[in-house]
C-alpha cells in the first residue's frame, strides 16, 4: 500500500495526499510563513515544492501534524473535496487489509 495507489503520482509523501492549496494553507498557519501557490516551482511533491521555493530544508512536519492535532475541527472544515477523497481512499486500502472491517 502506497500513496502512489491514490494520487497516482510517484515518490510522494503523505502530505501529498492533501491538494496542495490545503497543505499550503496549513503549513502557512503553522510556521506563520507567508507563501503563496504561485510561489511555488512546479513539481510532484508539496515538501519538495515548498523546499525548493524556501531553499531550505522541510523540517516543519510535525509543526503542520501538531496544528491538525490542536486545531482539526477548524482545519478540517476547510479542506476541498480532494483532499477529503483522498484520505478516505487512504483509509479504504487500510481498512481492506483487515478482514474484520467492512466498508
Amino acid at each position: 500500500m502506497t500513496i502512489q495507489q491514490i494520487i497516482g503520482i510517484e515518490q510522494t509523501d503523505i502530505e501529498d495526499l492533501f491538494e496542495p492549496s490545503d497543505y499550503l494553507r496549513l503549513y502557512n498557519r503553522a510556521t506563520r510563513a507567508r507563501l503563496r501557490p504561485n510561489q511555488l516551482p512546479p513539481g510532484a511533491g508539496i515538501v519538495d515544492r515548498i523546499t525548493k521555493a524556501r531553499g531550505a530544508a522541510f523540517v516543519e512536519r510535525h509543526e503542520v501534524a501538531d496544528l491538525l492535532l490542536h486545531d482539526r475541527l477548524k482545519a478540517v472544515t476547510k479542506l476541498r473535496a480532494a483532499t477529503l477523497a483522498n484520505f478516505e481512499a487512504l483509509f479504504t486500502l487500510i481498512n481492506a487489509t483487515r478482514p474484520d472491517v467492512r466498508t
